[in-house]
């Protein structure tokens, strides 16, 4: 009885560090792609490593970065990303 309700609360717990973090990491891509969008690419390269020097495995934000720095035709940068 207590190993279930133990069990529980650790999954309802993790449930919500999870979403926790997939509301970061969708407001620093929104961020990043606004300022992208509005021509800022220099702003969305730096919000996009800032995040990722938090969220190193987050592939969104290495896919956005490399994407820019490719159209900025930094392309020893974009491959390393």
């Amino acid at each position: 009885m207590y190993l279930l309700a133990a069990l529980t609360g650790l999954s309802v717990w993790s449930g919500v560090r999870v979403r926790a973090q997939d509301t970061t990491e969708e407001r620093a891509l929104a961020e990043s792609a606004h300022l992208r969008d509005t021509g800022q690419w220099e702003a969305a390269k730096a919000a996009l490593r800032r995040h990722l020097e938090a969220h190193p495995v987050c592939t969104p934000a290495s896919r956005m970065l490399g994407q820019l720095l490719y159209w900025s035709r930094d392309l020893p940068a974009a491959r390393a990303t």
